[in-house]
């Protein structure tokens, strides 16, 4: 069986003079079955620090790009997602986050991988969030 498993990466964003207004806290990472065309996306926290109303839909993506994402337009395959059922109130969140989604498998070659935490702004998913892991996975499948 080929599986593809990553260590999880501590990953706690604070942006100078605020929190994020939606984050993750905690470990975020994930583990792909590529037999089985499956992926584990997981996250110990997602938080809405926001001082009042409720978050837009939001969604896990799991990315990947040719080189190391740092924020802004995330270029790449978008390879797994998940859709949470519920918006988060302000100060809520999502905790113990693991769901295993069908996985998209891309062209073959060497990836950097991002998890990205998005929130539906209106007419598309923004990203609000994310961790951009160091190591990169090779996609072979022709074995």
């Amino acid at each position: 069986m080929k599986k593809l498993i990553f260590g999880s990466i501590f990953f706690l964003l604070f942006s100078i003079g605020a929190l994020a207004q939606i984050e993750f806290i905690g470990d975020v990472g994930y583990e792909i079955d590529l037999d089985d065309r499956e992926a584990v996306l997981y996250a110990d926290k997602v938080k809405n620090n926001r001082s009042g109303g409720t978050s837009g839909t939001l969604k896990l993506f799991l990315f990947f790009t040719e080189s190391k994402y740092t924020g802004g337009y995330l270029y790449g395959y978008p390879v797994a997602e998940y859709r949470f059922t519920s918006e988060l109130e302000a100060g809520e969140y999502f905790y113990d986050v693991e769901r295993t989604v069908d996985f998209e498998l891309p062209p073959d070659g060497y990836y950097y991988v991002t998890m990205a935490l998005s929130e539906w702004g209106g007419d598309d998913y923004e990203v609000v969030d994310y961790v951009s892991f160091d190591n990169r996975v090779e996609i072979d499948e022709g074995y």
